[in-house]
C-alpha cells in the first residue's frame, strides 16, 4: 500500500508489465479498484521499493481493451489446444479402430477355420456313412484255398478270421477243436467247412449223458439188432461230423473214439471199418478240457489222450465280421452291443455278451421292437444292478 503526494489519498498497486525501458509498471487504484486520477509525474512517499514515476492517468477504457486483448489470447490458446486435443482425439480413434478391425478380422479368420475344419469332418462323416451303406448293397465273396489247390468261395457270407485255418486242417483230415466263447460262431464254421467241402453234415451236442454208445453203436440185447451211433455214417460214407459242446461231456465216452482219430478205422458190430477218405471231426467247447473255470461251470475236464488227438483252434469273437454277421442295416446297434461287451470285459465281469446278442437283437429292431426292451431282454435282465450301474456309467448312459 502507499499515498498520493498530491492528494495523499491511500492507494495500492497494481503491477502491469513492463515500461518501454525494462522497469515495473505499476497501475494505481483506489480503494474501490478503480484505477487512481492524479497528474502525471508526482512522486510518491511511500513505494513498493523504488522510486517510481506514476504512470499517465488510465481509463476504464484502456483497463477493458487490456483485458478484452488478454482473454482474445487465451481464447486463442484455447483454441490451439482444443485443436491439439482434437488431433490427439483422432489418432486414438484411429488406433483404436485399427485395433477392433485387426482383432475382427483375427477372430473371422479362426471362425472360417473353425467353420471349415467342422465342414470337413461332416463331410468325412457323410462320406464315411456312403461308403458303409455302399458295402451293404454289394455282394460279398469270400475265396478260400483247399491245401490240394482247389478254390472255394463263399457268397454273401463272410467268415470267421480263423476259418481258414480250420479249413486248411480239415482238408488234411487233421481233427479239429474249436476252442472259445459261447456265440463265437463255431457250430456255424462247422457247417460252412461242410459246404465249403461238399459234404453232408452231421452234429451231436455232448452233455454228461452222452455215452460211447450214443456215438459209436450198440447191440440191442433185446432184439439183438445193431443200433448205429451218430458217428458211424460219416466214418463209412464221409461228411463232417461236430462235436459240439465236447468239454461239457463225459470224458469216458471220448476215448471210444481215439482209435478212429488216430489210426483211421473203427469198429462196428464186430466189423473192423477203414474211415472214409472225406471224413472230417471237428469240435467245440468253450474250455481246452482242463475243467470248469468261474464262466464256464458245466465243462469238465477231458482225457488227455483224447486231446492230443486234436488240433486245437483259439476261436475268440471276431468283432469286424459282427456287423456281416447280423447286417449292416443295424451297425449302430452292433455298436452298442461290442461297447457294452468291452466295458464287461474291462470290469472283469462274468458276463457272457456274445455276437448273439447282435443277431437276435437285429431281428427284433426290424419289427421295431423298441432298443431298451431289446437290450433288457438280451443283456441287462442277466446282470446284476450294481454291475448293471458300472457298465451304464461306463457308456454315459442317462
Amino acid at each position: 500500500m502507499a499515498n498520493c503526494n498530491r492528494c495523499w489519498q491511500e492507494i495500492r498497486w497494481l503491477r502491469d508489465g513492463l515500461k518501454p525501458d525494462g522497469n515495473a509498471r505499476f497501475l494505481p487504484l483506489d480503494a474501490d479498484g478503480t484505477p487512481h486520477r492524479c497528474p502525471a509525474g508526482s512522486v510518491l512517499t511511500s513505494r513498493p521499493s523504488t522510486t517510481v514515476q506514476i504512470p499517465q492517468p488510465y481509463t476504464p477504457l484502456v483497463v477493458a481493451d487490456e483485458v478484452n486483448q488478454r482473454i482474445e489470447r487465451l481464447q486463442e490458446q484455447l483454441d490451439e489446444n482444443l485443436a491439439t486435443l482434437g488431433t490427439i482425439r483422432g489418432q486414438a480413434v484411429q488406433k483404436a479402430v485399427e485395433a477392433a478391425q485387426a482383432l475382427t478380422l483375427e477372430t473371422l479368420h479362426t471362425l472360417r477355420a473353425a467353420v471349415n475344419a467342422d465342414l470337413i469332418t461332416a463331410q468325412r462323416r457323410i462320406v464315411a456313412e456312403a461308403v458303409e451303406a455302399a458295402k451293404a448293397q454289394v455282394p460279398v465273396e469270400h475265396h478260400l484255398y483247399i491245401h490240394n489247390g482247389v478254390e472255394k468261395k463263399l457268397e454273401h457270407v463272410r467268415p470267421h478270421f480263423r476259418f481258414e485255418e480250420l479249413v486248411t486242417l480239415a482238408s488234411l483230415h487233421k481233427p479239429v477243436f474249436m476252442v472259445g466263447p459261447a456265440g463265437g460262431g463255431k457250430t456255424t464254421a462247422a457247417e460252412q467247412l461242410s459246404k465249403v467241402l461238399g459234404l453232408q453234415y452231421r452234429e451231436v451236442s455232448m452233455n454228461p449223458a452222452t455215452s460211447a454208445w450214443d456215438l459209436m453203436g450198440f447191440k440191442n440185447q433185446t432184439s439183438g439188432a445193431w443200433v448205429p451211433g451218430v458217428v458211424e455214417p460219416c466214418v463209412r460214407s464221409g461228411g463232417v461230423m461236430m462235436l459240439d459242446e465236447m468239454d461239457k461231456a463225459d470224458p469216458t465216452c471220448l476215448p471210444a473214439m481215439n482209435t478212429l482219430m488216430a489210426n483211421g478205422r473203427a469198429t462196428f458190430d464186430g466189423e473192423l471199418v477203414q474211415v472214409h477218405k472225406d471224413f472230417v471231426l471237428v469240435a467245440g467247447g468253450n474250455t481246452y478240457g482242463r475243467g470248469a473255470d468261474r464262466v464256464y461251470v458245466g465243462s469238465n475236464q477231458l482225457d488227455g489222450s483224447t486231446l492230443n488227438r486234436f488240433a486245437t483252434v483259439n476261436w475268440d469273437y471276431d468283432e469286424d465280421a459282427e456287423p456281416d454277421w447280423t447286417g449292416r442295416d443295424q451297425l449302430d446297434w452292433v455298436k452298442r452291443v461290442q461297447a457294452i461287451r468291452k466295458a464287461v470285459w474291462g470290469f472283469n465281469m462274468r458276463y457272457i455278451i456274445s455276437p448273439r446278442a447282435s443277431i437276435d437283437g437285429a431281428r427284433f429292431l426290424r419289427i421295431k421292437v423298441p432298443q431298451a426292451k431289446v437290450e433288457e431282454w438280451l443283456i441287462w435282465n442277466g446282470m446284476a444292478d450294481e454291475d448293471q450301474v458300472k457298465v451304464r456309467n461306463k457308456l454315459g448312459d442317462r
